[in-house]
């Protein structure tokens, strides 16, 4: 259990009557923030698990992603502190990043940061996704809401594998 930051097993677990997958679902912090968008800018930054960028171009020139750091770091300083907390430079210092930095990073500066640094069919798709966790993080979400959720996953994935 140590390996997966538990200190010991969930004295619920030892209860029949209740499935702790159904109960405790994984949540969008550790889901989105720490997993999907951290991944999806070693993806653009060519970081990403060894893989390398083959013959398509959603890779961020390197001079472009320091300047995008530098961008970051100077708009936070134009940031509320009741917004988010400190946002560092993404490209040097990208390993600070908690869920809450890349939570608002990618939900309000990457939008324009990223414009014209990703080219148009991997910024559609950087749009895409966005979209997905604006809806997803909803309070309240109707079931027409969730049909639509589901219809741009589906979208996001069939074109992330193309």
């Amino acid at each position: 259990m140590q390996a997966f930051g538990l200190n010991s097993r969930p004295v619920f677990s030892r209860l029949k009557s209740i499935d702790l997958a159904n109960c405790a679902p994984y949540d969008a912090m550790h889901l989105l923030f720490k997993n999907l968008v951290p991944n999806m800018i070693r993806h653009w930054t060519g970081n990403f698990k060894g893989i390398r960028q083959g013959t398509e171009g959603y890779k961020i020139k390197l001079e472009d992603w320091e300047e995008i750091g530098k961008l970051t770091t100077k708009a936070a300083k134009t940031i509320p502190s009741a917004f988010v907390g400190t946002l560092p430079n993404i490209a040097q210092d990208g390993h600070l990043y908690k869920a809450e930095a890349y939570a608002f990073w990618f939900q309000y500066i990457a939008l324009i940061l990223l414009e014209g640094r990703l080219q148009d069919k991997y910024y559609e798709h950087f749009l895409l996704m966005q979209e997905i966790i604006i809806l997803a993080l909803q309070f309240e979400l109707m079931p027409k809401h969730l049909d639509q959720l589901q219809r741009m996953i589906n979208t996001w994935i069939v074109q992330y594998q193309e």
